[in-house]
């Protein structure tokens, strides 16, 4: 099967592109964003950890906010950030796994407690479903949940201009005891 994928890679415009130094590239402003080290041994002021990071960022937000996260959990504060954001006029959406996507069904269980507060907000949530029709999620679901359609990106787009790729999932445990790390990239063709 690897094969297969490495040989139809290997057909495609983009990788023909970059082996005949064709490729277009564009290079912009990149900021490392991380916990540090430290985090992962004992308890950090909040200010020392990437969520400091992360809410600051949130708060430059002029137009648009959107969030994908596969373990989505806000947290009353977060719900609270996010909700007034959507009131001051800023488009917010969110992106997690619905309960037939998600792989960790106790995260789900957490985040549905918030999802009514965000939407009487006025934030659009999201949901990624399994297949219409197909039952193979429902079938499987367990206390892991189901693999067969879930969602694992972790991303932030902010006003159309910027993208924030990492490792942080929004939620407790990424702000508060993983150590995580992510690039704020300023590219309006990536976002």
């Amino acid at each position: 099967e690897a094969e297969d994928y490495a040989d139809a890679l290997l057909g495609t415009k983009l990788v023909s592109d970059l082996a005949d130094d064709k490729l277009d590239l564009e290079w912009v402003p990149v900021t490392l964003h991380s916990d540090p080290p430290e985090k992962g041994l004992r308890f950090l002021p909040a200010r020392r950890m990437m969520i400091a990071d992360l809410t600051r960022i949130f708060a430059g937000v002029q137009d648009s906010l959107d969030v994908v996260s596969a373990y989505f959990v806000p947290g009353r504060r977060g719900t609270r950030m996010l909700v007034r954001l959507a009131k001051a006029g800023r488009r917010v959406r969110v992106m997690t796994n619905s309960l037939e996507a998600t792989d960790v069904l106790p995260v789900h269980a957490s985040y549905v407690k918030y999802r009514e507060r965000l939407l009487k907000g006025g934030v659009d949530v999201y949901e990624l479903r399994a297949e219409p029709g197909s039952k193979e999620a429902a079938d499987h679901l367990g206390i892991l949940g189901s693999s067969a359609a879930s969602l694992h990106a972790k991303t932030f787009v902010l006003d159309a201009d910027r993208v924030f790729v990492g490792s942080f999932n929004f939620d407790p445990r990424s702000a508060f005891l993983n150590c995580e790390m992510g690039f704020l990239v300023h590219s309006k063709a990536l976002a």
